[in-house]
């Protein structure tokens, strides 16, 4: 732990990690306005007189949401559309934060308990993809869908890709461990096969992963009113936290390799229930 502690490695995250932080801070200081009627209504009479600083408030903010009826937790979760899209949004969080912590430990497993005993090198050029295919459907592929097909038909469609990912898992473990070959591990004709099932494993977990922006934007039309928007946000985020939480300490995968449940795949079936669950309750949003 020392040792980890002092290296390089721990100071450039801790160092990236800061640096977002105070991007974030500054983006939100200096670029986005303030909406709380409130608020608004405060700067507005500090800064009169001053030209050019009242008018960049909008009008869509001078009217008042103090006058809009205030929902408690219970009355929202008690309308069906939103306590619906809580426990979807529940499910998505679990799937998507398992999917991204079974996948390294899937790829550092010995191909032997199930896994595809990969270098570490390989691993983070694996994540570092991940990550770069993430931003470009995030920033291109996501508008453009949405903008085609609505939000709500997008969501759907992603969610009902995790089902196969966790499929294409057991299909690429079971593979990986019928190809050994010998010491030299995972034989070299299968070693193509399965870099194929891993880069399609790789790209539905990403499209799949598109649901998030898609959810946040279904809270936004979920909300009865603009003032019960930010408990329906927290109520959404709340759910997600306790899915991230209980995510990577759920996996059966040590129970697996352990006692070698369904031969090592217990993990994958376990995860695709979930996922099957997940997609049929997206299917009762409307």
């Amino acid at each position: 732990m020392p040792h980890q502690q002092n290296s390089p490695n721990s100071v450039l995250k801790s160092m990236i990690g800061e640096i977002t932080d105070e991007t974030n801070q500054a983006r939100a200081i200096f670029f986005l306005e303030e909406t709380l009627a409130s608020k608004v209504s405060a700067w507005k009479d500090k800064l009169a007189g001053k030209d050019g600083i009242v008018e960049r408030y909008s009008a869509t903010t001078e009217t008042s949401a103090d006058e809009e009826p205030a929902y408690t937790a219970a009355k929202l979760l008690a309308d069906p559309r939103i306590g619906t899209l809580m426990g979807v949004s529940f499910l998505f969080a679990f799937l998507h934060i398992s999917w991204e912590t079974v996948f390294v430990l899937f790829a550092y497993t010995p191909a032997s308990l199930g896994g595809l005993e990969r270098t570490p090198a390989e691993i983070a050029f694996l994540l570092s993809t991940m990550g770069v295919l993430g931003m470009f459907l995030s920033l291109v592929a996501f508008p453009a869908l949405q903008h085609r097909f609505d939000t709500l038909p997008v969501y759907k469609a992603c969610m009902a890709l995790w089902p196969p990912v966790f499929i294409l898992f057991m299909v690429t473990s079971v593979l990986a461990r019928w190809t050994l070959g010998g010491e030299s591990g995972i034989s070299r004709p299968a070693m193509a096969l399965i870099w194929f099932l891993v880069s399609v494993i790789l790209i539905l977990g990403r499209i799949a992963a598109m649901s998030f922006p898609a959810n946040m934007l279904l809270l936004k039309r979920a909300a009865p009113n603009r003032r019960s928007l930010g408990a329906t946000f927290g109520l959404s985020q709340m759910a997600c936290s306790i899915a991230r939480a209980l995510g990577p300490a759920f996996f059966p995968l040590c129970l697996s390799i352990d006692h070698q449940v369904l031969n090592g795949q217990f993990v994958w079936l376990v995860m695709f229930i979930i996922a099957v669950g997940g997609f049929m309750a997206s299917r009762r949003l409307r």
